[in-house]
């Protein structure tokens, strides 16, 4: 018996349990992220499967499966008991009238994390929440205004413990910026959520990069980014649009599944090294918003806002 290809079913078969039971609602939210702290356990049973595997040993063997399973058990009991240990929040208010900023860029990282932009209303001031970031020098982001526009950056570069994991374990970050604002913004998500509203801003350009993450991107307002950018693997990406207006959806794997509006169609394509794999569109005066989906195993999924009735 192969304990190594055991323990790795079994380790798929939990983690995916309790990613459905979160989504469910059975157990909390920040669940997973608390669970990812302890995934040192995880080495050590993989660990003694390959030991097992290497002295045919099948009380190793079952001793890395038990550990898994109890392990995966008694978090998910813990957390829907208990609730996920409460973590504290920092809040930071940057006003930007002071110097005058008329644009925003952003240039976030999470990891096992939630990233959330959002209106925060008329008022000229961006405020910024990080919730468990776990290390005071993580806790707040770095703010550089310019004579054109201003960058936030989070976690700041440099940070102590982020240059191996890119950001802190498990920690969200929420963005809200002035409504009408012009706004550009990359983001890189591994294992998270990100949830971007931009139906009240002035989106300039979006990139996102992500690993194994769920992104949502309303762009349902009357201005709209001149390209969305998605690259990465076995992410869902998710575009809410107005009820009309061109678009250019571009895949470069073939390895991509879509859910599109009855409007999009699908153009055959030559064959070639610069081909791209697969282009939708969707036709309409203005220039076509570009939607550019860069990776393998990703699912793209694009919404229509239901027409008003006249």
């Amino acid at each position: 018996m192969s304990y190594g290809k055991l323990v790795f079913g079994v380790l798929l078969v939990g983690v995916g349990g309790i990613l459905l039971a979160t989504h469910l609602g059975y157990v909390p939210a920040a669940t997973g992220p608390w669970l990812l702290q302890y995934w040192p356990v995880l080495l050590v049973a993989v660990g003694l499967a390959l030991l097992a595997n290497a002295i045919q040993s099948p009380f190793l063997g079952w001793v890395a499966v038990i550990a898994i399973i109890g392990g995966l058990a008694y978090g998910a009991w813990w957390a829907h008991e208990h609730g996920a240990p409460s973590r504290p929040t920092v809040e930071t208010l940057f006003n930007l009238d002071r110097p005058p900023v008329q644009s925003l860029t952003l240039r976030t990282r999470t990891l096992g994390g939630i990233f959330t932009l959002e209106e925060g209303g008329t008022a000229r001031s961006l405020r910024v929440e990080v919730i468990g970031a776990g290390d005071k020098a993580a806790e707040r982001p770095l703010y550089t205004p310019t004579k054109v526009g201003a960058l936030l950056e989070w976690p700041s570069p440099g940070t102590p413990g982020t240059r191996v994991l890119e950001a802190p374990l498990g920690a969200r970050l929420h963005v809200h910026a002035p409504d009408r604002m012009p706004v550009r913004l990359e983001s890189r998500c591994r294992f998270s959520t990100a949830r971007v509203d931009l139906a009240q801003m002035r989106p300039d350009r979006c990139a996102f990069d992500a690993v194994a993450s769920n992104v949502r991107l309303d762009l349902r307002g009357p201005a709209r980014p001149t390209a969305v950018r998605v690259k990465g693997f076995l992410a869902t990406m998710e575009v809410l649009l107005p009820a009309s207006g061109p678009v250019r959806i571009e895949f470069t794997s073939r390895l991509t599944t879509s859910s599109l509006p009855e409007d999009f169609m699908e153009h055959v394509n030559g064959r070639g090294k610069n081909t791209k794999a697969k282009i939708w569109t969707s036709e309409g005066p203005g220039t076509p918003l570009l939607i550019r989906i860069d990776g393998p195993l990703m699912y793209l999924k694009v919404t229509r806002e239901t027409a008003k009735a006249v």
